[in-house]
């Protein structure tokens, strides 16, 4: 085959796959249509992760942003649009990325608990095909032992 030949397909494949890429990429969706997330979820809440220092997650309508403390630092995710499904398994609110068809997300729900003479709201994070429970956020810095 000739070099030119080869060069030629080459690059065109390069560029479909960029092409492709960048479509799986995109934050939109093919519904003009997304669902909120529920009201229950909406605010700040705050997990302690040691040493003095609390992660973040806030829900608003349609995004969600996180602050995480490891390896000495803060690392921040800005809002970003989910792809947000109410699933009905036990109360929680399922997230997946735009474009994710395999796996599980992460999942989100609000109880009531009753902790040192009072009830506290407390963000139960599950994840995993048996929804582990992997995080417990509060609307507050509370830090239990």
């Amino acid at each position: 085959m000739n070099n030119k030949v080869v060069k030629v397909a080459l690059l065109t494949l390069a560029f479909s796959g960029v092409m492709a890429f960048e479509s799986l990429s995109n934050n939109e969706t093919a519904s003009a249509k997304s669902s909120y997330i529920p009201s229950p979820l909406r605010g700040t809440w705050y997990s302690y992760s040691g040493h003095g220092h609390y992660d973040r997650i806030t829900f608003y309508r349609y995004r969600v942003s996180f602050r995480d403390y490891y390896s000495g630092r803060y690392h921040y995710v800005k809002p970003t649009k989910f792809a947000v499904y109410p699933y009905n398994y036990k109360g929680y609110t399922q997230f997946l990325g735009w474009h994710q068809t395999a796996g599980d997300g992460d999942s989100y729900k609000v109880r009531t608990i009753y902790r040192n003479g009072s009830y506290h709201k407390q963000l139960v994070c599950a994840g995993g095909a048996g929804y582990w429970v992997y995080k417990h956020y509060y609307r507050g810095h509370v830090h239990w032992k």
